[in-house]
């Protein structure tokens, strides 16, 4: 009985182990660029994927493993553009805006994204509780659900 209700459970939440990235492509004049090649490269595993920006000058990457990742953005007669550390935690939409120079000369230009303090895509909700605090709180009773508490907002009956 208890195999089957875990995988009744697990069934009920097929994606809720990734994450994904969207953002928006522009130039200086804040207009779009149709057309960009977005690159995404994981920095443990380097795996690559590759997108191009609709006629809105969008892109996303669904279906992320959590992680570290590079993205590489080019787009004819712009400068190339490379993020070297975007996060991409579970059950989040991280965004980004990437402006591109025009280009006069064959350069790069290396950006620090900045996380945005509120999440504007969805209200989902996810935090992401790391191997160190784990095992530093102390779990009277061995049940690994009192972890879910350390959220906001979030209250639980676990005996």
């Amino acid at each position: 009985m208890l195999p089957l209700l875990v995988l009744a459970f697990v069934s009920l939440f097929p994606y809720g182990d990734t994450g994904q990235l969207t953002g928006r492509v522009v130039d200086l004049n804040e207009a779009v660029v149709p057309g960009a090649v977005v690159k995404l490269t994981s920095q443990s595993t380097s795996q690559v994927r590759e997108i191009t920006t609709k006629d809105s000058g969008e892109f996303a990457f669904t279906l992320l493993p959590p992680g570290v990742y590079h993205l590489e953005v080019t787009a004819s007669g712009f400068k190339y553009v490379h993020i070297e550390e975007v996060h991409i935690n579970i059950t989040q939409t991280t965004s980004v805006v990437i402006s591109l120079a025009p280009a006069e000369v064959i350069a790069s230009v290396d950006i620090q994204p900045v996380a945005p303090l509120v999440q504007q895509e969805s209200s989902q909700m996810g935090r992401v509780i790391e191997g160190q605090t784990i095992r530093q709180l102390p779990l009277p009773t061995r049940n690994f659900q009192q972890l879910l508490t350390l959220s906001p907002g979030t209250s639980a009956s676990v005996s």
